[in-house]
């Protein structure tokens, strides 16, 4: 462990690591490619037991099919909210904006209407996908009231509708873009 004396509020570079010039779509694709039987994602049911699973490769292969459906919609470098619970639907929308070079922008799911407005006005955001409800807060009226008017918001899709979040709108090229190590990944 290092032994750190702060004087101000950073903590300088560890220059004893090397840093890995790769894009979290590139690590998807080469742990998949390493290790594709392996548990990639557990969903655990409000009982505390095991419900839907992916391997690392049905991971990459339903990102991949989600960031084609994206590219359909919305150009790399554009913002995109998610409003949502920690649900594999939430991995999914992480991994296929990183595949389709979109920036991925999080919200709180407690946040209201005035704070989720907030959100989706300063991020320069595109599109909301939110659920329903979550902890009796009523999202997607919530959604509505914070999206109204907001020109630049094109689309605000339930993560749970499986048609409406892997929607086409035309025909996706068959090479997703390319994204560099470099390029704006999320705004959290």
């Amino acid at each position: 462990m290092y032994e750190i004396h702060l004087s101000e509020s950073s903590f300088p570079a560890q220059p004893d690591r090397d840093i890995r010039e790769i894009t979290a779509g590139g690590l998807l694709r080469e742990v998949a490619a390493r290790s594709p039987n392996a548990d990639a994602v557990v969903d655990i049911n409000a009982d505390g037991r095991a419900g839907r699973t992916w391997t690392y490769a049905e991971l990459l292969a339903e990102a991949e099919t989600l960031a084609h459906a994206l590219v359909t919609r919305f150009a790399p470098g554009e913002r995109v909210v998610v409003w949502s619970p920690n649900i594999p639907e939430w991995v999914l929308m992480e991994y296929g904006c990183a595949l389709a070079g979109l920036v991925l922008v999080t919200a709180n799911p407690a946040y209201q209407a005035r704070e989720l407005r907030y959100v989706l006005e300063h991020s320069g955001a595109v599109a909301l996908f939110l659920v329903d409800s979550y902890r009796g807060n009523p999202m997607a009226a919530i959604a509505a009231e914070a999206a109204e008017g907001l020109a630049a918001i094109r689309e605000v899709v339930d993560l749970n509708d499986t048609e409406a979040l892997y929607q086409h709108h035309g025909i996706a090229p068959s090479v997703l873009p390319s994204v560099a190590p470099g390029d704006a990944a999320q705004i959290q």
